[in-house]
This record gives structure tokens, sequence and C-alpha cells, in this order.
């Protein structure tokens, strides 16, 4: 009962905050979430990498800022979590994304890391992968990378497919 009340409040947490954002869905894999007017759509035609299909990018105007959304074609092991850069199994810290276990974890290179959200959908993994290195830019204000992830990812709903 508890778990219930939390994601019923959880979901009215940002509500007016993000009311007048943009929003992403994708119909073929049956999920929607919020971004604001900051960031615009790139690459949003589908593109195939191995097992990996590259729905598109938010990117912040004016900067590097990165959210990427990419479809990989298995289904979510929590014992078995695999990134760019390796297994982030131990790492991982289990969320809930619209009332489903999902998954995020820190990776990165060269100075310049992220967060991973993985979220399962049947024999897929929805993965929004948030840049952190490009929020440092004046045009994100006083929100940082955290607030934007805490933010989109409360805003992500399941839609029929």
């Amino acid at each position: 009962m508890l778990a219930i009340f939390d994601e019923i409040v959880s979901s009215f947490k940002f509500a007016n905050e993000i009311s007048n954002w943009q929003k992403y869905s994708s119909d073929k894999y049956g999920f929607e979430f919020r971004y604001p007017s900051i960031f615009r759509l790139e690459n949003p035609d589908q593109e195939s990498v191995g097992s990996k299909i590259i729905l598109g990018y938010l990117k912040i105007k004016n900067s590097g800022g990165i959210v990427g959304i990419v479809i990989k074609q298995e289904k979510l092991d929590p014992k078995n979590i695999k990134g760019l850069y390796g297994n982030y199994s131990e790492s991982a810290k289990s969320i809930t994304v619209n009332g489903r276990q999902s998954y995020m974890y820190a990776e990165g290179d060269a100075g310049c890391g992220g967060y991973v959200a993985q979220i399962p959908n049947g024999n897929n993994i929805i993965e929004l992968s948030f840049s952190d290195c490009y929020f440092e830019n004046d045009t994100v204000n006083d929100n940082s990378a955290e607030v934007y992830r805490e933010r989109i990812l409360s805003s992500f709903k399941f839609t029929e497919k």
C-alpha cells in the first residue's frame, strides 16, 4: 500500500514545473517523457548500431549537453547490467520508473561523465543516458543536471503500443 502511495505522490512531485515542457513519445516502443524547451531533439530517425536502436538525442541549445534515447534489444537482467564501459551490476542503484523496477549507474570517461537509466520494457531496455559534463554552460541557469534528470524520469510514462 505504501509503495502505491509513494508512486502516486512522485507522479505529482514536479507536475506544475514540467507542465509546459515538450513531450517526447515513441508509439513503437510505448513510452513518453517530458523535457525542457532548452533542449532540442536531434537525429529523430532510428539508427541501428548492433543490438541498439538509437531513437535520438536531446541536446541543450547552444551547448553539447545530451540526453541519449536508446532501445537495447535485450531483457533487463539486474545481475548483468551492461553499459558502454563494462558491467555495472554491483554499482547500479535500483530506482522505480513509472512503477517498474529500473536501474541507474554512473558512467563516463576523460573527465566527462553522467548517469544511465535502464528501464525494462518487455524484451527491450529503454536506456536514457544523461551526460552531466555539459551542464556547466550558462544556458541552463540554476538547474543542474541532477534536477533535469530527476524531472525527466519523474515524467516518464508507459503508453499502449
